[in-house]
């Protein structure tokens, strides 16, 4: 089963593996979903905590996972708590190329498989299709224990299911017939604190976060 981090399995889950590229749908506001991934990550791994909107650091020993770790390095290095809002917005500009990153990562743990074709000659298009399709299977199965068959939520599980909420993914995870019958069950899940207070607050206040920056981003593209 993989366990990698909540922005690669995100990346897993909304690669179309006939096309080899981003489903189109999440192509607008992938990259505010990554940065609010890592933010979960943090949370989760107990680097920062929320408190009234602001991220604060809990822990100052540094990550193995470069990326996780380039982000806390930012937050750590600020003087005072800032909003999530803020960090969301900055780390956004940070990770200017975050998701060739995260997807050249994926190619070196042999989960993607890259493919280059050429296109009118000149130009050279990148193509990610997964080497096990199985995999997003796997992703999808465990988000299905928790909702549909009512097994007991974990944290890691949790954060991704309200990411995918968040980033109005979850027909990559969801029949149409299942969400009609199961999105009562996914709001609560995401607004539960069933896994324990803390940790899913964080977890509420960071969506609550990266779903105002979705509003406000979609906002301007009108």
């Amino acid at each position: 089963m993989y366990f990698g981090s909540l922005a690669e399995e995100f990346l897993i889950i909304v690669v179309d593996n006939e096309t080899g590229k981003i489903k189109e749908n999440m192509t607008p506001h992938l990259q505010i979903g990554l940065i609010g991934a890592i933010l979960l990550d943090l949370t989760l791994i107990g680097r920062i905590t929320i408190e009234q909107n602001n991220i604060l650091i809990v822990d100052e020993n540094p990550l193995e996972d470069k990326i996780l770790n380039e982000a806390f390095l930012l937050i750590l290095d600020e003087k005072e708590s800032l909003p999530i809002l803020y960090w969301i917005r900055r780390l956004r500009f940070h990770f200017s190329n975050l998701i060739g990153v995260l997807m050249d990562r994926l190619v070196e743990k042999n989960i993607l498989h890259k493919k280059e074709k050429k296109k009118f000659w000149f130009f050279t298009t990148k193509l990610y299709f997964l080497v096990d399709p199985k995999i997003k299977e796997v992703i999808r199965q465990k988000i299905h224990q928790i909702v549909i068959i009512n097994e007991e939520s974990d944290y890691h599980t949790l954060a991704k299911l309200s990411l995918i909420y968040a980033t109005n993914c979850t027909t990559e995870i969801f029949t149409e017939e299942e969400l009609e019958t199961y999105m009562q069950d996914i709001r609560n899940l995401v607004a539960s604190d069933e896994i324990g207070q803390s940790v899913s607050l964080a977890i509420n206040n960071i969506i609550d976060a990266l779903m105002r920056t979705l509003i406000i981003s979609s906002s301007y593209a009108y």
